[in-house]
């Protein structure tokens, strides 16, 4: 590795955890809770009594989709809330535990079920941690030394030399 870093001069990059901070958002999280009601609704719609093969097809495909979604969202609450909320945030959110924990849940349950009722739960519980991340959130900071910037041009220009 120290042979890579001398020949092509690969700047080194540090950060104290596994995302350099500044890269947190709640955007995923949401869109993917979108997409498991959505998904719900379409295999609601998708006629039981006398599938075709393209509504057998189309059902097992929004399945897939439903369950990959659920757990992006899965996967996005836990990194907000293991990496992203500190003790201060807590402070100002008493409840923060409960409903990221609750959020987590219905992920869970989501990939378990077709049930519109807790898709709906769902996004509502991702919307409440959307909203107290918004209140916390702090922007990506421009040109530090070895982080990574919301402007791409400067970061090229960093990592480039």
């Amino acid at each position: 590795m120290k042979f890579f870093k001398e020949i092509f001069k690969i700047p080194e990059a540090l950060a104290h955890c596994d995302i350099p901070c500044g890269i947190y958002e709640t955007n995923t999280l949401l869109v993917s809770a979108q997409t498991v009601i959505r998904m719900v609704e379409v295999m609601e719609s998708i006629p039981m009594d006398k599938p075709s093969l393209k509504d057998r097809n189309n059902f097992i495909r929004c399945v897939r989709v439903k369950e990959d979604h659920a757990q992006i969202c899965e996967e996005q609450l836990v990194t907000l809330w293991a990496d992203f909320f500190k003790p201060e945030h807590i402070a100002q959110f008493p409840d923060l535990h409960d409903k990221v924990w609750r959020a987590i849940k219905l992920a869970s349950e989501n990939k378990l079920d077709v049930n519109i009722q807790k898709a709906k739960e769902l996004l509502v519980a991702c919307r409440e941690v959307a909203a107290m991340f918004d209140q916390v959130k702090v922007e990506p900071k421009e040109d530090l030394s070895g982080s990574v910037s919301d402007n791409p041009d400067a970061f090229k220009k960093k990592l480039l030399g």
